[in-house]
């Protein structure tokens, strides 16, 4: 199988990143070596929930992950519930940012 180089970010670095339930480092990740093809990516970090997702990685990828906290401040909430309230919110997992090159 052929390599291909994953940058990993998240919107809170540092964070931990395990690729296939292994501990690969911590963002911000660059050009990280994988095999092509798919791929669990999970990203921890203290204080915020976890996020995994299976990804097809086949040639150069950047990630740009969003946390979200487990405890929000009161204005972060008042602007979740407005945007809720706006329909533009369907679940509580952001969309991931993948690029491929």
């Amino acid at each position: 199988k052929s390599r291909v180089p994953v940058t990993i970010k998240t919107l809170a670095d540092p964070a931990m990143v395990e690729i296939d339930c292994i501990l690969v480092g911590t963002t911000p990740m660059e050009k990280m070596e994988v095999y092509a093809g798919d791929h669990v990516i999970a990203i921890t970090k203290p204080g915020y929930r976890e996020v995994s997702k299976r990804v097809l990685i086949q040639k150069e990828t950047v990630l740009t992950v969003p946390m979200i906290r487990n405890e929000l401040s009161m204005e972060e909430l008042k602007e979740i519930a407005k945007d809720l309230s706006l329909n533009r919110i369907a679940v509580m997992q952001p969309a991931w940012i993948m690029e491929q090159r």
